[in-house]
């Protein structure tokens, strides 16, 4: 039987919204919100030949969703979750099964949101919808508002040929299309970025409830290795009295603070540092910073700051 890998666990230490180009229009890359019909979810279940449904087809709304998977629905409630559709499928001539769950998110922006938490850098990805990613008898994919997971248990092999076939048909009756990953991570700079580790979550960013809207990436570079963040404020003042806050927050639990022109560093009583920045309504910067010089951290700053200003 082949039981599904390491399941992915959902990464919930930090708080951040995507946002779309032009940078200033945050609500450019998702389509609006609102619930969507459930007969419209149901139409994506596959149709396979050779398989046939075990059991009638299953609909969670977010009241509900405990009733599936009690422990993890708290992660997608707050990504705004819509509805979860569930088919059970049993092959023809095997023992074979396929589970098939479809998670309506909304929105794009909020689908990208639980599938970059679920998704490890370390993970086999494909080019499935905008991206997927494989484990034994697993597929998981990302397609506009959509989050598809897929299992298999006792196919032939380890279970990717059967799911990427009722991966495509799901991708063929959706009537939404890739949409890729949101521009505003291309403001996060290049080098030493770790590949397919960004990630989104709603709110709290950086686990401050006044913080909102924003990216994370891990960075590893000449020997250091930190984290780079962008967070949204709806206007330049909100920018500005958040970045106050956070700045009062660290210096009342012993952070130094080092004005580098019109950014700031910030240095921890454990040896990290942190290089903070703001322009319009944007706030960013680089935190759980080991080993970073100062000539890193303001070349951080800065090519987050000229990648704003272009967009």
């Amino acid at each position: 039987m082949n039981v599904p890998g390491r399941l992915s666990a959902v990464a919930a230490v930090f708080g951040l919204v995507l946002l779309s180009a032009p940078f200033t229009n945050a609500l450019a890359f998702s389509p609006p919100d609102g619930p969507v019909p459930a007969a419209e979810v149901n139409r994506l279940l596959p149709v396979i030949s050779g398989w046939h449904h075990s059991e009638e087809p299953r609909s969670f709304r977010p009241e509900a969703l405990f009733e599936y998977i009690d422990g993890g629905a708290e992660a997608y409630l707050s990504y705004e979750f819509k509805e979860l559709v569930v088919g059970q499928y049993a092959a023809d001539a095997s023992k074979a099964s396929v589970t098939v769950e479809i998670y309506d998110m909304g929105t794009a922006l909020n689908a990208y949101g639980i599938y970059g938490a679920e998704r490890f850098a370390e993970s086999r990805f494909l080019d499935v919808g905008s991206q997927g990613y494989a484990e034994e008898g697993v597929l998981n994919f990302l397609h506009g508002r959509f989050y598809v997971k897929l299992l298999c248990f006792e196919c032939e092999g380890d279970g990717s040929a059967t799911l990427l076939g009722f991966a495509r048909d799901i991708i063929v009756k959706s009537p939404d299309e890739p949409k890729g990953f949101p521009p505003l991570f291309q403001a996060l700079p290049r080098p030493g970025l770790v590949a397919n580790s960004e990630k989104f979550i709603l709110r709290n960013v950086l686990g401050f409830a006044f913080l909102h809207d924003g990216y994370l990436a891990s960075y590893k570079i000449q020997g250091a290795e930190f984290d780079g963040f962008i967070a949204a404020a709806a206007s330049p003042e909100e920018a500005e009295v958040s970045l106050g806050r956070y700045l009062e927050f660290q210096t009342r639990n012993r952070w130094t603070k080092n004005p580098l022109g019109e950014d700031m560093r910030l240095g921890g009583p454990s040896g990290d540092v942190q290089y903070l920045g703001c322009r319009g309504r944007f706030l960013f910067g680089l935190i759980r910073g080991r080993g970073v010089s100062e000539e890193t951290g303001r070349a951080f700053l800065a090519d987050i700051r000229k990648a704003l200003a272009a967009g």
